[in-house]
């Protein structure tokens, strides 16, 4: 009895103990701060609670956010959870769920209040606040991704592309590769020679297709195809027709070509039951040759290959087709996206004091604090007032485990991109052009100087940039809730694709045929297409005469 009781007695000594030293370690100063609840509708990372930025930022503000991040495959029962009880936290993007919610009545209009905040106001144009009126005038979400101030400076591509590890390219001597079908071949000529990869089979291609992402499994037959990715549809440019593209002659091609890649053995058999984890555990181990899908979506798994200086283990964009007679198009002018954003709930007890929170996160020194860290500690001004990291501050800047303790952008909240108000300085440290050609480790930098390129976008040089005024189609479609007509019959068709098309890409080879007419079949009796297209179309024109108008 007497060991029980010293050990707990240890344990309450270590408890005390730990709880001492952190209370000591915490800042003598400290203002008294508000706790801003917020749920986003996807995965991330918490940071760690002594966060030196966020602490600066909530001197500044007088209030910190509290985030809870959705876990994997959890998203839709969440919201649906929070829907019943009607009880919410001041803040949530419900990306996919946003339609929901809306209608819910979870969220507090926002209309009578934005004139009363000069950079929420100043933040979008007075345009793209009308795009975010819903049919009773009521502006529910503020976006927080895809604002540009004064012009886009990436110099990561962040859209859908087919991906492919920079070694593998190496050991094919640099070649440029332009179509599906060579990108399979080399993937399965290297994936040959290389089974293996640190004692683990090699994987030749990933394509993560759970009902949260489905659409990484369809969207490339625009792409292939020659069309811009809308996502839900294809637009005839001379009629301004929304037509679906499921059945398209390029997309029986398309995954006729993934049938053969599957039975050479080039995807793995179960990558339709691949969880998101081990999605990108799978690529951060370096193992994945060939990726399809959004960079943003697999960013974590290539900022840790970085991390364990795997370079030649990480991936660069490739704008493929299926043959010579498409002109592919991956790039388009970035534009807002209306269907999701931050939206202030009706259990906030001081809309007021979040949205002047939002407001003062805009400000120009704390958008340099939230990006680029505190001046003389994460990064250096020379005499003409370019920023710039010394290099030990880009290793550190480096460290994931240093930007959860240190660092705070704070992504999920409005923020815009390109360049601060300064016009010298891009908001991003890795888009400042000298700052990423000094961050580039010694393998990339030999890698881009094979190519004769700059920068990893320039690997989709061959593709064409569009600026269509019906572009990002699909942000539409993702305001309908599942109640509406509309809204079912998308849900319908994810249902369909999610069904047939696994079948189709692991059908043996003389069954693919038989397979591919049931789908269209099934598909023609299941759906209102003629309802969804009609929908789309009418959309498109609203866009078009809008966009018309204005110019």
């Amino acid at each position: 009895m007497k060991w029980r009781i010293g050990i707990i007695a240890g344990i309450c000594i270590a408890i005390v103990t730990v709880v001492a030293t952190y209370i000591e370690n915490l800042p003598k100063d400290r203002k008294e701060v508000n706790v801003i609840t917020a749920f986003i509708a996807k995965h991330g990372e918490r940071l760690a609670y002594r966060n030196d930025i966020r602490h600066e930022l909530a001197d500044r503000t007088g209030c910190e956010v509290e985030v809870e991040w959705v876990k994997e495959g959890e998203a839709k029962r969440h919201i649906e959870k929070m829907i019943a009880s009607r009880k919410y936290p001041d803040l949530i993007d419900g990306y996919e769920g946003t339609a929901e919610l809306i209608k819910a009545g979870a969220f507090v209009p926002l209309e009578n209040y934005i004139n009363d905040y000069p950079n929420i106001k100043k933040y979008l144009s007075e345009e793209e606040w009308d795009d975010l009126r819903d049919e009773e005038g009521h502006i529910y979400i503020i976006p927080q991704y895809n604002i540009i101030n004064k012009e886009d400076t990436s110099t990561t591509f962040r859209k859908g592309a087919f991906w492919i590890q920079k070694g593998v390219l190496e050991w094919a001597g640099y070649p440029e590769i332009k179509y599906l079908e060579d990108y399979f071949d080399l993937i399965d000529r290297y994936k040959r020679e290389h089974p293996t990869f640190h004692g683990e089979s090699t994987i030749g291609l990933e394509i993560i297709c759970d009902e949260e992402r489905g659409s990484i499994l369809t969207n490339p037959i625009q792409l292939v195809s020659g069309y811009v990715n809308d996502g839900c549809a294809i637009v005839n440019e001379n009629t301004l027709e929304a037509k679906i593209y499921d059945f398209i002659p390029q997309a029986k091609e398309y995954y006729e070509l993934l049938n053969q890649q599957y039975l050479r053995g080039v995807i793995p058999s179960n990558m339709f039951v691949t969880s998101n984890s081990d999605y990108i555990e799978n690529i951060s181990s370096g193992r994945v040759l060939g990726i399809v899908d959004l960079y943003w979506m697999f960013e974590s798994a290539q900022l840790k290959l970085y991390e364990k200086n795997m370079c030649r283990q990480t991936y660069v964009p490739l704008g493929l087709a299926l043959d010579e007679s498409v002109s592919s198009i991956y790039r388009s002018k970035t534009k807002m996206d209306p269907s999701h954003g931050i939206g202030i709930t009706v259990d906030c007890q001081d809309v007021r004091k979040v949205l002047q929170f939002l407001d003062e996160l805009l400000e120009p020194d704390n958008m340099k604090l939230r990006y680029w860290g505190k001046e003389g500690i994460d990064y250096m001004v020379s005499e003409d007032g370019k920023f710039y990291r010394t290099e030990e501050q880009r290793e550190k800047s480096a460290s994931m485990e240093y930007r959860r303790s240190h660092l705070c952008r704070y992504s999920f909240l409005p923020h815009y991109e390109g360049y601060l108000e300064d016009g010298i300085n891009t908001v991003q440290p890795e888009d400042q052009p000298e700052e990423y050609k000094a961050s580039l480790c010694e393998y990339d930098r030999e890698f881009l100087k094979a190519y004769g390129y700059e920068t990893f976008m320039d690997f989709l040089q061959n593709v064409e940039v569009v600026d269509h005024e019906w572009s990002e189609l699909d942000t539409y479609v993702r305001k309908w809730n599942h109640s509406t007509k509309s809204g079912k019959i998308r849900d319908q068709i994810m249902k369909e694709r999610l069904y047939w098309i696994p079948q189709l890409i692991m059908a043996p080879k003389e069954e693919f045929d038989t397979i591919w007419t049931q789908y269209q079949d099934d598909f023609y009796h299941v759906v209102d297409v003629e309802t969804y297209e009609q929908e789309l179309t009418k959309e498109v024109h609203r866009r078009v005469k809008k966009s018309r108008k204005g110019n």
